[in-house]
C-alpha cells in the first residue's frame, strides 16, 4: 500500500485501497511455445546458474533390498544426487534425509533439478549408510567419505520423464560399475514437473440486510483471510469501504491462487463497519472455500453471517445479514513478463527541465553542471539509471527526447523542443544519444521558464495514441526530470486525465531541493484518481513520482522507487482493454486448462446432480478485527499480486530478453532457494499519538554476515491501530543451510508523511515503537509456522514499559496461478448500527489442517446496506488450495480445460521419432583431405557432421522407443552412378532405417567411402540453397504434419537463406501458391556461431522443439493418452 491517512476519507481509502498496486508483477515465464528471442529471460536465468529452457523437476527417491551394513540393526540410508557436468565432474544437487533402520527406504526429501530438453543430463545417485556417530549432524554437513557406501546408479533425466509412470528403477552397483557377487539392491527415481499457475479468481461480493453498527453512518467493508495451522488467520485481501449502505455492493476482488492455495481451503470472510478511529466493528463473519463461493454464485443464494460467541452467549449467533456472490470468474492473470516475452515493448521517452531555477550550467552548484571528471549530475543520473533498465524493452532503442522551459535555437521559449536540436526528428540513438543530445542542448539552449508539463505530456500522448492504430503491442514510458514547482498544475492534470486512456506511463524524478507537493498530487498514491477541469476522472493512475533526495536519503535506488508501479500500470492498461499476450506459453494451463482440474470436472458433474439437495445447505464463517482505515481493508492486494511472481521456466522456446533479468534482479529474486512469505501482526503496541492511536508500519531486515542490516521490505501503514494485522507480505529466500537472522522494526508514521509511498519514508523521521528479532528457522520449525516475539528497545533492553508483541507467520509460496472470480452478495444481514444500517464487508480465509484459518481476501465495504452486493473477488489456487466443492455453491457457465505440458505427452507414451539427412555436395571438400567438412579423423575427433549427429541424437534417442532412425543423404552420386537428392545412408535399396545413433554414425562413414560428393545443393547445410522456393513449398505443406525440422549449418557459407526458413522473425513461410504455413516447424543454427558463443549445439538447436510439438498437439486437440499429473487434481491441490 502506498500511503496512509489520518482523516475519515483518508482512512476509508486506506482500508480498501491500493488494490491495483497488488497486481504489479510478473514472474518469469519461459515456455513451451514459440516465443521470439528474449534476452532477458536467458540472461536472468543464466546469471542465476540456470538456463531459460528448462522445466523444474522434483525427484522422489526410494530404494529396495539395500545391503545391510549394521550388525545389530539395519542400515541408516541416505541418498545423494549429482549431475554430471560436461567435463565429467559431479555437481551435487541435494541429499535426502536419513531413514533409520531401513533396507526399504522411501525418502521424503525431494531433489529439485532444472530439466533441459536440449541436453543430456546425466544423474548419478549414491546411497550411503550413515554411521551412528553422525546421526545428530545435519545431512548437509555429513562427510560422505566417513559413511559406508551402499551403491551407485546413474541415468539421464530423459530416461525418467519419458516413462509413462515417470518412474525408473535402477540397479545399484559398486562405484567402479561392477556389481560383483552381491546384489546391492535397487533405486527407484520418480520425477514430477513442478507446475506453476497463473490463475486467479475475480469475485464480486454483495451483502444484504447487514446489521447497523454505527450511530450516524454504516460503512461496511470485507476482509478475507487465510487460516494457518495454528488456528489463527492471515489477512490476504480487503475490499473498499462502501459508505452509508447496509446492502453494499463492492468492486470486484481479485485473488490469486498463491493467496488462497486451493479452491477447497476454507477462507474466513469478515464483514466490518468502518470507523475512522480504527476501531472497526465486526458485523459478522463466515467461513467459505473458494469452491463454496463459486457455488453461491451458481445457486444465486446467500450465506448468512454469524456472530461469534460472547460472555452472554455460548454459541454462534446466526445473523439476518447475508453474503452474496454476484460474480465469480476464473481467469488467467498474465504477468508482465508474459507480455514482454511475447513481443510487447516499452518505448522510452525523456523530457528534461531547462528552466532557470536549475542554475547556470557552468557553475558547479548547478543541477545541470557537467562535471569534467565524469561524475554524473542529477539529470544524467536519472536518465542513465532509468534508461539502463527500460532500454532492454525497446527493440530499436530509438528514444524520443525533449526539453522544456528553455530558450531554444530560434530565441523563443519552448515547452517542448527536440533535445537533439533537430527541427523535425525528435528521436536519438540509445542512451548515449540522449546523453549526447542533453550535453549539446546545454551548450545551445538558454535556461528560462516557467515550468510547464502540459505540452510535453500531450506530445507523448499523441505518439501513444497514434500507435493504437498501428500496433497494440507498444506501451510508452515518459520520463520527466524536473527541479521546480509546476506553473500549469491544472493543465497538467487535464493532460494526464486524457492520457490515462492511452498506453502510457509517466515517471517523474524531482531533483534539487524544491517543494514537490504538487508532484505528489499527480502521483495518485493516496487512492484519489486525478480529476480534470471538466470533472472527468482518470481511468487509471499513470504517474509515478520520486524526489531524488528522498531516494538517496533512504538508501534505495532511483530505479527501484520510480519503476515499482510501472508493471502494474502496464497490466492495468492491458487488462482494461482486454489485450492479451500475442503468444502466451505457460508452464501450465490457465485455470480451465490446468492438469490438476481433472477431479474438478468430475466433481462439477456430480454436484450438478446434487444441486437440489444442496440448495438449502448453508455454511458459516468467522471474522477478525481490522485495524486501519477503509482503504486498509481492501489492502494492497492487487498491486502485490501483479508485482511478483516466481520464476517460471519451461521447455519451450523463449529466447533472449535482457529486460526480464533487470526486472527480476531489481525485485531481489533468485532461482535457487525456497521462497517464504512472511505475514505480520502486532498486539498492544505503544500509543505514540495524543488524539488518536498510532499508525504503525513494520520494516523487515535480514542480518548479513558482517552484522549490517539489509532491508527486505515494508508493510503498509495501518491507521489508528494498536493491534495491526498487515496485509502486505514480506518475501524472503529461505536457505536451510545457513542461519538467517531477521530483524523487525515497528514505527508510528507521522501524519506529515501519510501521502508518501512507504518505500520513500525516511524511518529516522518516524516514531520508533519497538524491535524484535529471530532466525527464519525458528519460525518454520514451529508446527504453526508462527512465532510471537516481544518488542523491545533498539538496544535490546525492554525497560519499564511493555512495548507489545509482534507475531510472524511464514508460508512457503506455492507455485500455482489457478484462480476463480467470485461475485458475493448478502441478504438480510443483522443490523449492527444503532440508528442506520451496517456497512458490511467480507473477509475470506482458508482453513488449514489444524482447524485454524488464514485470511486471504477481503471485499470492499458496502455502506448502509444489509443486502450488500460486492464487486467480484478473484481467488487463486494458491490461496484456496483445491476446488472440491462443498455446501451450496453452484456456478453458471463454469468451464475449465486442461493445458497439457510437453512432459504430460511424453510421459503418456508420445514419442519423438528422430530422422537425419546429411549433405553430400562437393562444396564440403574431398573427404580424404583434413580440411574437408567430411574428413574422418583417425584420432577419433568428430567432424562437424558427426558432432551434430551425436549431440542432437543423444538427446532425442531417449524419446524414441525402438531407436530405429531413418537416415538419408542428399546431393551425392550414389552406388548406381546417378546424383540423388535423397538416398538411403545405409546403402540399402529400400530400408532407410538404422539402429541407434551408432548406426547413423556407421552408415555415414560407410556412405563417405561409397558415395561421391556432387551437387547441386537442393537442400544443404554447407552452402546456399538451389531450391529455396521448392523448399518453402515443402515446409508449408509439412507445417500441417507432426514434424519439426532442425537444420545445422556447418562451414563458412552465408546462411541467410536458412534464417528465412527459420521463421524467428515472426513471419510464417509462404508457398509459391500463396499458402501460409500453419506453424513454424524449422529451427536453424550455424555451428560456427554456437561454438563462438561457447554454448551447445543442442541447446541452440532444440530450444523451439517442445513448443513446436505442443503447438501441433493443441492445434489438433490431441490429448495425452494417460496423463500422469505432477500433483493432485485441482480440487485436491495441497495448500
Amino acid at each position: 500500500m502506498g500511503a496512509c491517512f489520518s482523516d475519515v476519507k483518508g482512512g476509508q481509502m486506506e482500508v480498501g485501497g491500493a488494490q491495483q498496486q497488488t497486481m504489479n508483477s510478473g514472474g518469469v515465464s519461459t515456455t513451451t511455445g514459440g516465443a521470439a528471442h528474449n534476452d532477458a529471460v536467458d540472461f536472468f536465468l543464466r546469471t542465476k546458474g540456470l538456463n531459460a529452457l528448462f522445466t523444474q523437476i522434483e525427484l522422489s527417491l526410494s530404494a529396495s533390498k539395500l545391503l545391510d551394513r549394521d550388525i545389530v540393526s539395519k542400515s541408516d540410508p541416505i541418498a545423494v544426487v549429482y549431475i554430471k557436468k560436461r567435463d565429467g565432474a559431479l555437481e551435487e544437487l541435494g541429499r535426502t534425509e536419513v531413514i533409520m533402520n531401513s533396507l526399504e527406504p522411501a525418502w521424503i526429501e525431494k531433489i529439485n533439478v532444472a530439466y533441459q530438453f536440449e541436453i543430456v543430463q546425466q544423474l548419478v545417485f549414491h546411497v550411503y549408510d550413515v554411521d551412528t556417530r553422525y546421526h545428530n549432524l545435519h545431512v548437509k554437513t555429513l562427510k560422505l567419505k566417513d559413511q559406508e557406501f551402499l551403491g551407485e546408479a546413474s541415468c539421464a533425466i530423459s530416461e525418467i520423464v519419458t516413462k509413462q509412470s515417470q518412474s525408473l528403477t535402477l540397479n545399484l552397483h559398486n562405484k567402479n560399475g561392477q556389481r560383483g557377487l552381491k546384489n546391492l539392491g535397487t533405486l527407484t527415481v520418480h520425477a514430477e514437473e513442478t507446475v506453476a499457475s497463473r490463475n486467479a479468481v475475480e469475485i464480486t461480493f454483495r451483502c444484504s440486510h447487514l446489521d447497523n453498527k454505527d450511530l450516524f453512518s454504516k460503512d461496511p467493508f470485507l476482509r478475507i483471510s487465510r487460516i494457518v495451522e495454528s488456528g489463527g488467520s492471515v489477512p490476504i485481501c480487503k475490499t473498499e469501504v462502501v459508505n452509508n449502505n447496509l446492502n453494499p455492493i463492492w468492486k470486484p476482488v481479485s485473488l490469486t491462487m498463491q493467496q488462497f492455495g486451493s479452491k477447497d481451503n476454507p477462507l474466513v470472510i469478515e464483514c466490518f463497519d468502518f470507523n475512522s478511529d480504527g476501531n472497526h466493528v465486526l458485523i459478522g463473519k463466515l467461513q467459505k472455500s473458494v469452491a463454496d463461493l463459486e457455488k453461491l454464485q451458481k445457486e444465486k443464494i446467500g450465506a448468512n453471517f454469524i456472530f461469534p460467541p460472547s460472555r452472554n452467549r455460548a454459541h454462534d449467533k446466526v445473523l439476518k445479514g447475508q453474503l452474496f456472490v454476484d460474480g465469480f470468474c476464473e481467469k488467467k492473470l498474465y504477468s508482465f513478463l508474459d507480455y514482454i516475452s511475447s513481443g510487447f515493448e516499452l518505448n522510452f521517452m525523456v523530457a528534461v527541465d531547462f528552466t532557470a531555477s536549475n542554475g547556470n550550467p557552468r557553475n558547479p552548484d548547478s543541477l545541470h553542471y557537467i562535471d569534467p571528471t565524469g561524475r554524473l549530475n542529477a539529470y544524467q543520473q536519472a536518465i542513465m539509471e532509468v534508461g539502463e533498465v527500460i532500454q532492454f524493452y525497446d527493440s530499436d532503442r530509438r528514444f524520443p527526447a525533449w526539453g522544456f522551459g528553455g530558450r531554444t535555437y530560434d530565441g523563443s521559449i519552448s515547452h517542448c523542443f527536440n533535445l537533439n536540436g533537430g527541427a523535425s526528428g525528435f528521436e536519438v540513438e540509445g542512451l548515449e544519444g540522449i546523453m549526447a543530445a542533453y550535453a549539446s542542448a546545454l551548450r545551445n539552449v538558454a535556461l528560462a521558464g516557467p515550468t510547464l508539463f502540459g505540452q510535453v505530456i500531450n506530445t507523448a500522448a499523441e505518439i501513444a495514441g497514434r500507435s493504437l492504430s498501428q500496433d497494440s503491442s507498444k506501451y510508452f514510458v515518459l520520463l520527466i526530470i524536473t527541479d521546480g514547482v509546476l506553473t500549469d498544475l491544472q493543465e497538467t492534470k487535464d493532460a494526464l486525465v486524457m492520457a490515462s486512456d492511452l498506453p502510457l506511463s509517466i515517471l517523474i524524478v524531482g531533483v534539487g531541493g524544491a517543494d514537490f507537493k504538487q508532484m505528489e498530487i499527480l502521483d495518485a498514491d493516496n487512492g484519489h484518481r486525478l480529476e480534470s477541469s471538466t470533472g472527468r476522472i482518470a481511468t487509471r493512475d499513470i504517474v509515478q513520482f520520486v524526489p531524488m533526495r528522498d531516494v538517496h536519503g533512504g538508501h534505495i535506488s532511483i530505479v527501484q522507487s520510480l519503476l515499482e508501479e510501472l508493471p502494474g500500470q502496464f497490466l492495468t492498461y492491458m487488462r482494461s482493454k482486454d489485450i492479451k499476450p500475442h503468444t502466451v506459453n505457460l508452464t501450465q494451463a490457465p485455470v480451465q486448462d490446468h492438469p490438476i482440474v481433472v477431479g474438478l470436472v468430475k466433481n462439477f458433474r456430480e454436484r450438478e446432480r446434487e444441486r437440489e439437495r444442496e440448495r438449502e445447505r448453508g455454511m458459516g464463517a468467522c471474522f477478525s478485527d481490522v485495524k486501519g482505515g477503509q482503504m486498509a481493508v481492501g489492502g494492497a492486494l492487487q498491486q502485490k499480486a501483479m508485482n511478483s511472481g516466481g520464476v517460471s521456466t519451461t521447455t519451450g522456446g523463449a529466447a533472449h530478453n535482457d529486460a526480464v533479468d533487470f526486472f527480476l534482479r531489481t525485485k531481489g529474486l533468485n532461482a535457487l532457494f525456497t521462497q517464504i512469505e512472511l505475514s505480520l501482526s502486532a498486539s498492544k503496541l505503544l500509543d505514540r499519538d495524543i488524539v488518536s492511536k498510532s499508525d504503525p508500519i513494520a520494516v523487515v531486515y535480514i542480518k548479513k554476515r558482517d552484522g549490517s542490516l539489509e532491508e527486505l521490505g515494508r508493510t503498509e501503514v495501518i491507521m489508528n491501530s494498536l493491534e495491526p494485522a498487515w496485509i502486505e507480505k514480506i518475501n524472503v529466500a529461505y536457505q536451510f543451510e545457513i542461519v538467517q537472522q531477521l530483524v523487525f522494526h515497528v514505527y508510528d508514521v507521522d501524519t506529515r508523511y501519510h501521502n508518501l509511498h512507504v518505500k520513500t519514508l525516511k524511518l529516522k523521521d518516524q516514531e520508533f515503537l519497538g524491535e524484535a528479532s529471530c532466525a527464519i528457522s525458528e519460525i518454520v520449525t514451529k508446527q504453526s509456522r508462527s512465532l510471537t516475539l516481544n518488542l523491545h528497545n533498539k538496544n535490546g533492553q525492554r525497560g519499564l514499559k511493555n512495548l507489545g508483541t509482534l507475531t510472524v507467520h511464514a508460508e512457503e509460496t506455492v507455485a500455482s496461478r489457478n484462480a476463480v472470480e467470485i461475485t458475493f452478495r448478502c441478504s438480510h444481514l443483522d443490523n449492527k448500527d444503532l440508528f442506520s444500517k451496517s456497512d458490511p464487508f467480507l473477509r475470506i480465509s482458508r482453513i488449514v489442517e489444524s482447524g485454524g484459518s488464514v485470511p486471504i481476501c477481503k471485499t470492499d465495504v458496502v455502506n448502509n446496506n444489509l443486502n450488500p452486493i460486492w464487486k467480484p473477488v478473484c481467488l487463486t489456487m494458491q490461496q484456496f488450495g483445491s476446488k472440491v466443492l462443498k455446501g451450496q455453491l453452484f456456478v453458471d457457465g463454469f468451464c475449465e480445460k486442461k493445458l497439457y505440458s510437453f512432459l504430460d505427452y511424453i510421459s503418456s507414451g508420445f514419442e519423438l521419432n528422430f530422422m537425419v539427412a546429411v549433405d553430400f555436395t562437393a562444396s564440403n571438400g574431398n573427404p580424404r583431405n583434413p580440411d574437408s567438412l567430411h574428413y574422418i579423423d583417425p584420432t577419433g575427433r568428430l567432424n562437424a557432421y558427426q558432432q551434430a549427429i551425436m549431440e542432437v541424437g543423444e538427446v532425442i534417442q531417449f524419446y524414441d522407443s525402438d531407436r530405429r532412425f531413418p537416415a538419408w543423404g542428399f546431393g551425392g552420386r550414389t552406388y548406381d552412378g546417378s546424383i540423388s537428392h535423397c538416398f538411403n545412408l545405409n546403402g540399402g535399396a529400400s530400408g532407410f532405417e538404422v539402429e541407434g545413433v551408432e548406426g547413423i554414425m556407421a552408415a555415414y562413414a560407410s556412405a563417405l567411402r561409397n558415395v561421391a560428393l556432387a551437387g547441386p545443393t537442393l537442400f544443404g547445410q554447407d552452402g546456399v540453397l538451389t531450391d529455396l522456393q521448392e523448399t518453402k513449398d515443402a515446409l508449408v505443406m509439412a507445417s500441417d504434419l507432426p514434424l519439426s525440422i532442425l537444420i545445422v549449418g556447418v562451414g563458412g557459407a552465408d546462411f541467410k537463406q536458412m534464417e528465412i526458413l527459420d521463421a524467428d522473425n515472426g513471419h510464417r513461410l509462404e508457398s509459391s501458391t500463396g499458402r501460409i504455413a500453419t506453424r513454424d516447424i524449422v529451427q536453424f543454427v550455424p555451428m560456427r556461431d554456437v561454438h563462438g558463443g561457447q554454448i551447445s549445439i543442442v541447446q541452440s538447436l532444440l530450444e523451439e522443439l517442445p513448443g513446436q510439438f505442443l503447438t501441433y498437439m493443441r492445434s489438433r486437440d490431441i490429448k495425452p493418452h494417460t496423463v500422469n499429473l505432477p500433483q493432485a487434481p485441482f480440487q485436491d491441490h495441497p495448500v
